[in-house]
Parts: C-alpha cells; sequence; structure tokens
C-alpha cells in the first residue's frame, strides 16, 4: 500500500489525528518488508498487535488504534509482506517481533487476521516467541469456508482486474446506518489500492487449503467479539472458532456488520479493554495506566 493516495473514505478528523499521531514505518526483514502504523507509549514491551482482513489494509483498524492509544494502551496494526503461505508469513512475524525487542504480545485479527492470529499462536508456542492473548472476529478456523482451492495456487498469475473481481463483499440492507455503510466502502476502497503481487499473496493464503490446530490454543486467553447482523452463511462460517474454543469468552455486538471496529468502535474497544484487565499491573500489560485513562 505504500505510497497510495488516501481513500476518500479515510479523509475525516479522526483519520488525520491518527496519521499525525502513528508511526508510519517500513521494516525489512530478510527480503521481506513490512509496512506498519506504531502508536501508543513506545515503552511497552508487550503491545497489541493487529492484523487485517484479507482485503483491508492496516489502516483499517484506524479508529481502534487512536481510541485505545488515547487510554495508554501500545497498538501496532500491521500489512502482511507479500508471502504466499501463512507459515512464511509466521517465520517472519516471528523475525518482526524479535527485531521490535518485543518481550511479548497481544494479538487481535479479523477474518484472515483471525486465522493467521490461531496460526501463528501454534507457531509461537512451539518457540521463545510468546503470545499472551489472542481477540478474533469474524474469524474461522479452516479455509475450507471459501470455495477457491482450485485456483489458490494460481492466483500469482491472475491479473489484477481478474484478482479484484474475484471478491465478494456482502450486501448492506437499504436501512442500515450509516456508519454500517461507510465502513463497508471504506473497505471496498482499500481492495483497488492493492497492487498485484500484494492482493494475490492475501487471496492465496485465504483459499489455500488449512486449517487450525487446538493442541495448543486449548488453554489461550481467547477472546470471541461476535456480530449479530450478519447474514446466516457468514454465521456459519464464524461459527467455527466458537466451536473450536468451548472455553473462551465471547462479546457479542447486536450489530456492526463485517467491519465492526469501524461501525462501532466504541462498543468494540471497550470489549478490547475488558479482555486486558487482567494484564493490568503485570509485565504484560499492552497500556501504561495512570489517573487519565483508568
Amino acid at each position: 500500500m505504500n505510497g497510495r493516495v488516501c481513500s476518500p473514505y479515510l479523509v475525516s478528523d479522526s483519520y488525520e489525528a491518527f496519521k499525525s499521531l502513528a508511526s508510519h514505518n517500513q521494516i525489512a526483514i530478510g527480503k521481506l518488508s513490512f509496512d506498519l502504523y506504531d502508536i501508543g507509549p513506545q515503552d511497552i514491551s508487550c503491545p497489541i498487535i493487529c492484523l487485517p482482513p484479507c482485503t483491508c489494509d492496516a489502516s483499517i483498524y484506524y479508529k481502534i488504534l487512536l481510541l485505545l492509544s488515547n487510554r495508554g494502551y501500545r497498538i501496532i496494526s500491521l500489512n502482511y509482506p507479500i508471502t504466499y503461505t501463512v507459515n512464511a508469513f509466521c517465520e517472519s512475524f516471528i523475525e518482526l517481533i524479535d527485531t521490535l525487542r518485543l518481550s511479548a504480545v497481544h494479538l487481535f485479527g479479523s477474518s484472515l487476521g483471525g486465522f493467521i492470529a490461531q496460526k501463528f499462536y501454534d507457531n509461537a508456542a512451539k518457540t521463545n516467541c510468546c503470545v499472551k492473548s489472542l481477540i478474533l472476529c469474524n474469524s474461522f478456523t479452516d479455509t475450507s469456508v471459501f470455495d477457491c482451492h482450485a485456483s489458490s495456487k494460481f492466483m500469482w498469475m491472475i491479473p489484477l482486474v481478474g484478482l479484484r473481481m474475484m471478491v465478494d463483499y456482502p450486501t448492506v440492507p437499504a436501512d442500515a446506518d450509516a456508519s454500517l455503510k461507510s465502513s463497508l466502502l471504506l473497505a471496498k476502497s482499500q481492495l483497488n489500492e492493492f497492487s498485484q503481487s500484494q492482493l494475490a499473496s492475501r487471496l492465496t493464503m485465504n483459499g489455500i487449503p488449512d486449517q487450525i490446530s487446538s493442541e495448543y490454543l486449548g488453554s489461550a486467553d481467547i477472546t470471541i467479539i461476535e456480530v449479530g447482523d450478519l447474514d446466516q452463511t457468514h454465521k456459519d462460517h464464524f461459527d467455527s472458532v466458537n466451536r473450536a474454543y468451548p472455553n473462551a469468552k465471547v462479546a457479542h455486538l447486536d450489530t456492526g456488520g463485517h467491519f465492526p471496529y469501524l461501525s462501532r468502535p466504541d462498543e468494540f474497544a471497550a470489549y478490547m479493554e475488558m479482555h486486558y484487565e487482567s494484564y493490568f499491573g503485570t509485565p504484560f500489560s499492552p497500556a501504561i495506566m495512570n489517573e487519565d485513562n483508568v
């Protein structure tokens, strides 16, 4: 997404505030490049790291980053480097965490980002990389919910216009509120900002046959944020996460659509803060608490 013109749906006072406060960095890990936003107290060594949906930029979380950083949290949102397998991403992500000199991380992911967060937890459990907790929203445990396994291995060959045509966005009811409508418009606009290789690599990771092993995740600290106004097909897709983690905490939003962190940011951020409360006062707190943000 480097060097692109800002989407018109991001032209707002809150987004301008986010841009002025967040560090926007490019970090090379071997031949790969991570593009990330980092906001909040830099002396926190166990921040929240946000992993975006398949066809969204890291800035899709800008409202959450702004809200939580104003309350003392350090929160990072990153774009995926061009890797065509989740395991390849996980290997480079471990190196990124080491480069950033983080002692541990809390992961938040939506859609593909949630799937990758689960995969990374499983990978990290086999190394010295420490993932303290997960927040999952509108995510899944098995890519078989998508009907693109056969074409996934050929994504790198498909022209950009063809890749864009493969992305199917849900419809928003005509009577939906303005926040729901604008969140979908922003997500759609970000799709058009990806290069061919960026979009091909993400769609490949999203569609190649893969699933989560819950061997290590069964005892993980997980909060699932579910949304009540999705259509039944998507509810069935995302319910795999609830079935996989019966001991997870579950937070519910009555409405919010596929991008509730955009359409319902205050409620979403409140649920995130509730998840992190047990870490306050420990070395793994993602926030510095004081009288202004307690």
